[in-house]
């Protein structure tokens, strides 16, 4: 106890704070939550909710901040692949928990970070799982006449991305040359949609189309023209 006194008064002394026991993991991690918001991409801030809320909590929420060891940390990844999570989402874990215990640090919660000595598992890559030529030919039955036909057409026959389908415009179809430019993509920004121009130059391509392709853009702009003159004025403030 003595030699505890001591060291906390040379801390003291010496400008580095005191840290105590009160705070928890989950306090912590949650108030962490609500200050990195606006400094990650959305879909990256709702990624990191997931793994304390789902993951980390329920293991480790009870425990002080001030004591979390390196063996916690490494029990936690490892019951969380038996638990059937991949090697690649537990290294996504580890960053996360890497990245808060950081600012832990530098705001004085903590004395040192414990994930720079733990090692996340050795990632599997596993191959992609894509549709048979039956599966997509089922899956186009199903959504054949459907209003958003022509997007799953295109994602099957083009291999464009979600974001990339839903920034088309009219304007990007080559009719006559069976192409189509990819010129943005559509990304969320806080609780908005924003169409953002793509990051890379690959991004940028010309994409050749298949006749069914064309086939069923031509039915949705149709489709599209009608409903405009079913609704008149009124298509404008949709």
């Amino acid at each position: 106890m003595a030699k505890l006194l001591t060291t906390a008064l040379q801390n003291k002394e010496e400008g580095i704070p005191v840290i105590t026991d009160n705070q928890t993991i989950k306090d912590y991690l949650t108030s962490w939550l609500d200050t990195v918001q606006y400094q990650v991409k959305s879909s990256t801030w709702r990624r990191y909710g997931n793994f304390v809320k789902v993951h980390i909590i329920p293991a480790l929420g009870k425990m002080a901040l001030a004591k979390l060891t390196p063996q916690q940390v490494q029990v936690l990844y490892t019951k969380s692949l038996n638990k059937g999570l991949s090697t690649t989402t537990v290294h996504h874990i580890h960053r996360m928990l890497h990245r808060s215990l950081e600012d832990a640090l530098r705001l004085g919660r903590i004395h040192r970070n414990v994930t720079e000595m733990v090692k996340p598992p050795r990632r599997r890559h596993h191959e992609m799982s894509i549709l048979s030529s039956e599966q997509a030919r089922a899956l186009l039955a199903i959504v054949a006449g459907e209003r958003f036909e022509a997007v799953y057409v295109l994602a099957l026959s083009t291999g464009m991305r979600e974001g990339e389908l839903f920034a088309l415009e009219w304007k990007d179809i080559d009719w006559k040359g069976a192409t189509l430019q990819v010129r943005a993509s559509v990304q969320e920004k806080g609780s908005q949609f924003i169409i953002a121009e793509p990051k890379t130059t690959y991004s940028r391509r010309r994409i050749g189309l298949t006749s069914m392709a064309l086939d069923a853009l031509q039915r949705h702009r149709e489709r599209i023209e009608q409903e405009k003159v079913m609704l008149g004025a009124a298509w404008e403030t949709e």
